[in-house]
């Protein structure tokens, strides 16, 4: 017993070693830009962190960003502090179409942010010109990268990531013959049936 403890001790003994097993690799951008819309104008500053997606292909994701501050709001010429209290003063003085029609919608300001991270130098410096942005891709690009990516690594991509495809093309129409409840991971034939259909 005490040879053992003792050889044991020399077999968690020595030199630490690290060995990389996987990496990754994220950018931090800011900035700021003025969104316009007719004589409507706001200047915002931004936030956001990339990072290389799994899907290869220079495709770049953006897992954390937010407009963080809106300045120097104007209708014109004319200032306003608060948009809100604005909004309200047209709407009770019964121009409810213009209230309506002043502002920037939260899908118009993170469209707005997403050309500003594309069109950032450091975006281009350092991800390339071509580079795509994950999260301004439809839902349906997407999908079909997605697709792609369980068609050329299927025993390794991971089972949610074929339930996904499989529900968002109907190729998952097959039940469990021991559960009637859950619909069957699809194969990879189908799959590749299914991307080469869309491929057409």
């Amino acid at each position: 017993m005490q040879s053992l403890l003792a050889n044991g001790l020399k077999i968690v003994q020595g030199e630490i070693k690290v060995e990389p097993i996987d990496e990754g690799f994220s950018l931090e951008l800011h900035g700021k830009f003025i969104m316009k819309r007719g004589e409507f104008q706001q200047t915002c500053s931004w936030y956001g962190r990339m990072y290389e997606s799994r899907f290869g292909n220079n495709i770049i994701g953006v897992d954390d960003w937010e407009l963080q501050e809106v300045t120097n709001v104007k209708l014109g010429e004319l200032p306003i502090d608060n948009l809100h209290d604005f909004k309200n003063s047209l709407e009770t003085s019964g121009l409810k179409t213009l209230a309506n029609s002043v502002g920037f919608t939260n899908e118009d300001e993170t469209k707005a942010i997403y050309d500003a991270i594309v069109n950032h130098k450091d975006f281009k410096r350092t991800f390339g010109k071509k580079a795509i942005l994950w999260n301004a891709l439809s839902v349906d690009e997407q999908k079909l990268i997605e697709l792609k990516f369980v068609c050329a690594n299927y025993e390794t991509c991971g089972e949610y990531l074929k339930k996904e495809v499989g529900k968002h093309y109907g190729i998952d129409t097959e039940l469990d013959p021991n559960d009637a409840y859950i619909k069957v991971i699809p194969s990879l034939e189908v799959c590749q049936t299914k991307l080469a259909e869309l491929s057409k």
